[in-house]
Formats: C-alpha cells, sequence, structure tokens
C-alpha cells in the first residue's frame, strides 16, 4: 500500500521528521524493510557508478601514458573539461540516486507512522514514479550549491596557484615550506566557509524532498516552500545533522 497524500494535514509529514521521538520509534518498528531498501539502492549505485568511474580511471590512464597516477596528477586531469563532464556526471548520478532512496525510505516511515506496511518494492514503484521530479530537484540542489560555494572554491584554486605551483607538492610535503603553511591556513578557513554554507543550504531544504512526494510540489516551489516552513526552526535541522555526521 502506497501512503496517499490526503490522509494527513499538509504539514504533518515533513514537521513529523523534527520529531525525534515519533522518528525513532518509527524505526523500530519498520528497520528490517529499511534495510532492505538501503541495501538495493545499495546494488544499483554500484552497479550504476562503477561503469563511470571506471571510464574516468581509464581515460585518465590512456591520455597520460602512465601505468598509476599520482593524486595531483588526477586533480589536474579532472580540471580538463572531458575529466569535469566524467566528475559531474558522476556525482549528478550518486546524488539523484541518494535522493531516489531518501524517496523510498521515507515512504516506508511515514507509512509505518500511520499504521500502514509498505513493501521494498512498493516503496520503489513510487519513487520511480516521481522519478524524474526527485532528478530534477537534485539537479537545482546541486546548481545552486555549486553557485553558492564556486567562489570559494575558486579562491582555494588561486591560493594553489600563487603559493604551490613553484616547486612539486611532494617538496612543499617535505619541507613544510612557508608557503605551504599559509596555503594550509588559507585552507582550513575556506573549508570552514564552505562547510558552514552548505548545512545553512542543506538544514533550508529539509523539507525539500517530502514536498515534492506527497504535495506535489514543482522543485523550485519546493525549495522556497522548505525555507518558509521552517523558518526559526534551523536548529533543530542542525541538531538532526549533526547527529548524523556524528
Amino acid at each position: 500500500m502506497i501512503p496517499s497524500t490526503s490522509a494527513s494535514p499538509p504539514n504533518s509529514n515533513s514537521d513529523r521528521l523534527l520529531n525525534s521521538g515519533a522518528t525513532w520509534q518509527t524505526l523500530l518498528r519498520c528497520w528490517q524493510h529499511l534495510v532492505l531498501t538501503s541495501l538495493s539502492y545499495r546494488a544499483l549505485t554500484f552497479l550504476v557508478l562503477t561503469p563511470l568511474l571506471s571510464l574516468m580511471v581509464g581515460w585518465l590512464l590512456s591520455t597520460s601514458g602512465a601505468a598509476a597516477l599520482t593524486d595531483l596528477e588526477i586533480a589536474e586531469y579532472a580540471l580538463r573539461p572531458l575529466g569535469f563532464f566524467i566528475i559531474l556526471l558522476s556525482t549528478t548520478a550518486w546524488t539523484t540516486l541518494a535522493a531516489w532512496e531518501q524517496s523510498s525510505l521515507l515512504i516506508v516511515m511515514v507509512a509505518q507512522a500511520r499504521g500502514e506496511t509498505i513493501s521494498p518494492l512498493d516503496a520503489l514503484r513510487y519513487t520511480l514514479r516521481n522519478a524524474l521530479t526527485v532528478y530534477r530537484l537534485m539537479a537545482r540542489v546541486l546548481l545552486v550549491t555549486l553557485l553558492w560555494i564556486s567562489p570559494w572554491l575558486a579562491a582555494g584554486w588561486m591560493t594553489y596557484e600563487l603559493l604551490l605551483t613553484g616547486h612539486d607538492i611532494n617538496y612543499h610535503l617535505a619541507e613544510r615550506t612557508e608557503n605551504f603553511q599559509i596555503a594550509i591556513g588559507i585552507g582550513i578557513v575556506l573549508a570552514l566557509i564552505v562547510l558552514w554554507q552548505l548545512l545553512h543550504l542543506i538544514s533550508g531544504w529539509f523539507f525539500a524532498l517530502p514536498l515534492v512526494l506527497w504535495e506535489s510540489l514543482s522543485p523550485r516551489a519546493a525549495l522556497l516552500e522548505s525555507r518558509k516552513r521552517l523558518a526559526g526552526r534551523k536548529w533543530k535541522i542542525w541538531k538532526r545533522l549533526s547527529f548524523w555526521v556524528l
């Protein structure tokens, strides 16, 4: 049985996600189905991403003519147009599959919270019916995130170009040069800024996926509505995200 959108008030499915006690009770009641659903997506992710990663490694080795590549060489190749395209394709595939998995897990949990039972296969079918919308949502999330953090990524690349390109990276690592230490300090500051921005964005979009699944909002409308509903309550999301990270 697929949970219907009319069974609860519009906000109930998303607001329920902030209730830690109810969430844990639901998890304990349906953990078997959640595990089976997650394992199914793990297998699907492996089948999809392995060929993409193999393609990237094969391309890098064929263009370099070497039997193996250093981390720096991989990074340099990744910045080329084709390398960037392969990384972007892999990232999009991974985030889309992750979003589909979260969609199926949410469907199982919401059904259980309503006293219903839904199999992993039924959850997958429901997710596939919304697969294109979820993909569009994740594409918008990736685009907006990239726009937000791109200045800091550019600053990191400029730091590398200005401070570390005079010598091989192994020289800087061995000698702990002054430029290397300055670059490390700048990198830590930039990383903290990017982390703060990511937490800010993700905490504002926490309800976007449920809004797409159960209230049939467009990806753009779901992101805007999620931020609106979470106004003044982001600290709860920060606590939840911190819990899962730790």
